[in-house]
């Protein structure tokens, strides 16, 4: 055998050498050991207490693989140790394993296993892994713990399982193709025997010596006793006392007077400690908290949240306004909206009638100006926006102081106030002036005036003269040199007025002048030509035309000018004829006759010669006009001579108009109406009459209907026909009253 593998088996015998047992000294006091094997008489088998030759197995693993026994190994150094003697399988791998037998352990704590180990080394680094564990518990907290290698004994803690009664001590060694040797010694179990009691040092039964807690722990209670019950139920202390109602323990309660034990009392709600001082309606809130307002739930202002009821329900009025005044407005429940003149917005029209069309009366005079017959200032004359009366004259030839005069019938409704003059002359040579013209106006009155003139400047009849009223200087000309001249006179200071006959004197006024012949023309604003007439517009022949009232206004007995009854003539007559009687049936009293007269004559005779008749249906008949007092129509003749107005005294061809009043004649009835025309100038030349004669209160056809008994106090004299309708007076007197008009509280009876 060479050097080498001498080495080698040298070392394999040495593998699993065990070394002499080690006891670690233990006190008998407070451990006992359970277990102990020190392998000292083990050779082929353990000669000791836990060693046995049967605890070991052993294992060869590799290609020489297979299970070693005990007798394979031998103890050569020390005590005793197992070392490799023989076989064919030395170098492999080993492994061996030995356990103790079954320890048991209950009853003990504090359980320790202690072991020697020692092992040989190759080249100085070991060789063995060696590893101690414990079947049924834990080492040193772990599964294994190592053990020395270094001829050293170790001391181990061991835990067993819970529930766990034995323990199985277990040792495993290995090591890689080596021949070197591993002692084991000494495998010793100790324990400590449990000493029972309470083991918890803040428990007042505490005990010392106790190894293991039985459970008995105690508490001292609150009273100081060590496992006491404490303070008996419903007590408050150790002493017996209780709480009060204050959680004082042994306490006195709520002080007399106080609601809490923190010294309050009740306030007026009954809360302790509240701050309401009053509750005066005890209605459970505190009065400085209360909310006023309506509490009827059926008011239309009801206020859910009102505590107090404070006296103001109201009611929704007629317009829906809760607690509203009413329809008290100009449209009930609300005024007229501004720009509005009533409650169905209409507007002022511009004469301030409420929903009225007019947009326009640029005259001011009230009347809208699509319907006035004038939209401006009527003159005198009735002309709308008229210069009044325009009279046009022209002399003959007129030597120097020589005049010519013109009339006519005109009137004023208020005092000249100006003249206006225009001229024209023909004949005369250049001495001739305009201004040589002497004129003069002369009223109905007497009243003149007279300005111009040269040398000769009045008509010697006193009329009213001014230095101021004088010709313009532009006439201070040959008077035929231009086609006219012209002027405007004030005349405001002389007072000419009046109806009547009004009077123009033109004079050539230059005594030395040749013959002259002037065209004037004259405008005065406020004359205008007689239009004789009845201007009352209440009246039934009211004229539009009339400027002066001529007291010829009529008025239908019953107000209603439309019943008139119209006849018509057309006659040819000479002086004393009589026409044709025309008749028509009527009904009434005669009021007025309205008489329009077309007139044609000649000579001497007036359309004042007319004499007309009217026949009432029961044969009475009046008679006016005429001028020869021997032509008669045998009727009543109430008026003579010049009853038809002065304007009727002319021997000019044209139209009349004349209304007369004839209601106190008293001619009246239901039937035959009836006129006639006759010439009344004996001397008269053939005339023509064409004449439209209205009786004013005899309606056409028909009877009147009304009361017919004189005794009522509505009797209809003009009633033909009784419509059931009379009435009497009651005691106040009034027709058909209820005696409720008269004294404080009705009729006083007179009786």
């Amino acid at each position: 055998m060479d050097l080498r593998s001498f080495f080698y088996a040298f070392s394999m015998r040495l593998l699993l050498a065990f070394c002499v047992v080690w006891l670690p000294n233990l006190s008998s006091q407070s451990q006992t050991v359970l277990y102990e094997a020190n392998f000292d008489a083990d050779s082929s088998s353990s000669g000791t207490t836990g060693a046995s030759p049967d605890a070991w197995t052993a294992a060869v693993t590799g290609s020489n693989g297979g299970i070693l026994s005990v007798e394979e190994w031998s103890g050569v150094q020390n005590d005793f140790h197992f070392q490799f003697q023989t076989g064919t399988i030395q170098n492999g791998d080993y492994a061996c394993i030995w356990q103790s037998g079954a320890i048991g352990v209950s009853g003990f704590n504090t359980i320790k296993v202690s072991a020697y180990g020692d092992a040989d080394v190759q080249n100085s680094n070991s060789i063995w892994t060696v590893e101690i564990s414990v079947q049924g518990g834990s080492i040193n907290g772990g599964p294994v713990a190592a053990l020395p290698q270094s001829g050293s004994a170790q001391q181990y803690d061991i835990i067993p399982e819970v529930g766990v009664t034995e323990i199985v001590i277990v040792v495993e060694l290995s090591y890689i193709s080596k021949n070197k040797a591993f002692s084991l010694d000494d495998v010793v179990v100790t324990g400590i025997a449990e000493v029972p009691g309470c083991t918890d040092v803040n428990a007042c039964n505490f005990n010392s010596t106790a190894t293991a807690d039985d459970g008995s722990c105690l508490v001292s209670d609150e009273c100081g006793v060590c496992g006491g019950p404490g303070i008996p139920e419903g007590d408050c202390d150790c002493d017996g006392n209780v709480l009060d109602e204050c959680g004082t323990c042994g306490g006195s309660g709520i002080p007399a007077g106080d609601c809490d034990c923190n010294g309050n009392q009740l306030d007026a709600l009954g809360v302790c400690g509240g701050g309401c001082s009053a509750d005066v309606n005890g209605n459970g809130i505190c009065d400085d908290a209360e909310l006023l307002g309506c509490m009827d739930s059926t008011a239309c202002n009801y206020d859910a949240a009102a505590t107090e009821d404070d006296g103001t329900c109201a009611v929704d009025d007629a317009c829906g306004v809760c607690g509203g005044p009413g329809a008290i407005y100009d449209c009930g429940c609300a005024d007229i909206p501004v720009g509005d003149c009533d409650c169905v917005g209409n507007q002022n029209d511009v004469l301030g009638n409420c929903g009225g069309g007019c947009i326009a009366d640029a005259d001011d005079d009230g009347i809208c100006d699509d319907i006035d017959d004038c939209v401006g200032v009527e003159d005198a004359c009735g002309v709308c926006n008229g210069n009044g009366l325009s009279w046009d004259v022209s002399t003959s030839t007129l030597g120097g102081g020589f005049y010519q005069d013109f009339s006519i019938s005109a009137a004023s409704l208020s005092s000249v106030s100006a003249l206006e003059i225009s001229l024209s002359a023909q004949g005369g040579g250049s001495l001739n002036w305009a201004s040589d013209l002497l004129v003069a106006l002369v009223d109905p009155s007497g009243n003149g005036v007279e300005w111009g003139g040269d040398d000769v400047t009045t008509y010697g009849a006193g009329y009213a003269s001014d230095p101021s009223l004088v010709w313009p200087s532009s006439w201070n000309v040959a008077a035929n040199s231009a086609g006219s001249f012209s002027a405007t006179l004030d005349f405001s200071a002389f007072g000419l007025s009046g109806e009547g006959e009004w009077t123009l004197y033109l004079a050539n006024g230059y005594s030395g002048s040749g013959e002259v012949m002037y065209s004037v023309s004259i405008g005065i604003a406020e004359l205008c030509e007689d239009t004789p007439g009845c201007t009352d517009v209440n009246a039934c022949n009211y004229s539009a035309e009339a400027v002066i009232n001529d007291g010829t206004c009529s008025y239908a007995p019953n107000g209603d000018c439309s019943c008139a009854l119209n006849l018509t003539s057309t006659e040819t007559l000479v002086g004393g004829a009589s026409g044709s009687t025309v008749t028509a049936t009527g009904t009434g009293s005669l009021g007025y006759v309205e008489v329009l007269l077309g007139y044609v004559g000649e000579g001497d005779s007036w359309p004042a010669d007319l004499l007309l008749s009217v026949t009432s249906p029961s044969g009475d008949c009046i008679e006016f006009g005429g001028y020869t007092s021997s032509i008669t129509a045998g009727c009543d003749p109430i008026l003579v001579n010049n009853q038809w107005p002065t304007s009727w005294i002319s021997s000019s061809n044209g139209s009349y108009v004349a209304t007369l009043d004839l209601s106190s004649v008293g001619l009246y009835g239901s039937g035959d109406w009836s006129i006639q025309l006759i010439n009344g100038y004996d001397a008269s030349a053939a005339i023509s009459y064409d004449a439209s004669v209205n009786l004013l209160g005899i309606c056409a056809g028909g009877e009147i209907s009304g009361c017919l008994d004189d005794q009522a106090c509505n009797y209809n004299p003009d009633a033909t026909l009784d419509d059931g309708g009379c009435l009497t007076a009651d005691l106040c007197g009034v027709c058909g009253g209820d005696n409720s008009s008269c004294g404080d509280g009705g009729c006083t009876d007179p009786m």
